[in-house]
């Protein structure tokens, strides 16, 4: 399958496809409903430093999707003339920049394991917590950018992209233990701003089918969620929940030290 075939497609679904993928999408969304409403009443073991590298950029997901719908040529030099930083850079740098570009991203693709390096996100959120009072008990409240179906979006070289964690919906309203309490009260900072991060599994990619979401048509990459956390704005984990199933090692570029700002969230 090529490039071209994948922008023909983004245009004309392929009913059979969509439906099927719909069904699977409609089955991981509900996965989890009912059976996580609170994390390990632990601090979950992580490594920051895999964690806190610098996220998944778009050509990082674009490549992803393309490698997990078992695209065999994706045109590279198509790609590469299809980014924002070819189309700003000035015409006459433009032939060097595709000459070194193709190969590179050649070189990328042939090695990228979607499964094994999987998808880093981190974002700003708002956080709130409500102790609990009586019979009620402690709620930590994740508010996410988007509402309805939560999904992350990306777009490289003219692909919009809708990353969906399945089940994520679960995080929305989260019932504390305990122990968990006595974390978030000791640990989340006075204001709702926090940092949430996502380490996922990708799991399922469709180029054939777009779906519709907030008015634009996106190609769905399916992810299950190894990794999700709320840290405050010094890295410390407030919450967070884990599945050793779906564990990912991250990229295999060496980790970069994340430098901070000294005031303000997210870090």
């Amino acid at each position: 399958m090529s490039l071209s075939s994948v922008q023909i497609r983004i245009g004309l679904p392929h009913m059979k496809t969509f439906a099927y993928f719909l069904t699977i999408l409609a089955a991981a969304l509900l996965f989890l409903s009912g059976t996580v409403t609170s994390a390990k009443a632990e601090v979950i073991d992580i490594d920051k430093q895999k964690l806190f590298d610098f996220p998944s950029t778009d050509e990082d997901v674009g490549l992803t999707l393309l490698k997990l719908a078992k695209v065999r040529d994706p045109e590279f030099a198509k790609l590469v003339v299809r980014t924002e930083t070819y189309k700003t850079m000035a015409p006459e740098m433009r032939a060097g920049f595709l000459q070194t570009e193709t190969p590179r991203l050649a070189g990328k693709y042939a090695t990228i394991n979607p499964q094994e390096e999987g998808v880093l996100i981190r974002l700003g959120v708002k956080v709130y917590f409500k102790d609990g009072l009586q019979d009620n008990p402690p709620i930590l409240t994740i508010q996410f950018p988007s509402s309805g179906l939560i999904y992350f979006p990306y777009f490289y070289a003219g692909i919009p992209i809708a990353v969906i964690p399945n089940g994520i919906e679960n995080f929305t309203t989260i019932v504390l233990s305990e122990d968990e309490r006595n974390i978030v009260n000791a640990t989340l900072d006075p204001s709702p701003e926090a940092t949430l991060v996502l380490s996922l599994k990708p799991v399922g990619a469709d180029i054939k089918s777009p779906m519709m979401l907030d008015g634009e048509k996106q190609l769905p990459l399916l992810c299950e969620i190894s990794y999700i956390g709320v840290h405050n704005r010094n890295t410390d984990q407030v919450w967070a929940w884990g599945s050793d199933t779906y564990k990912v090692n991250g990229r295999k570029t060496p980790m970069i030290e994340i430098v901070r700002p000294e005031k303000g969230a997210p870090f």
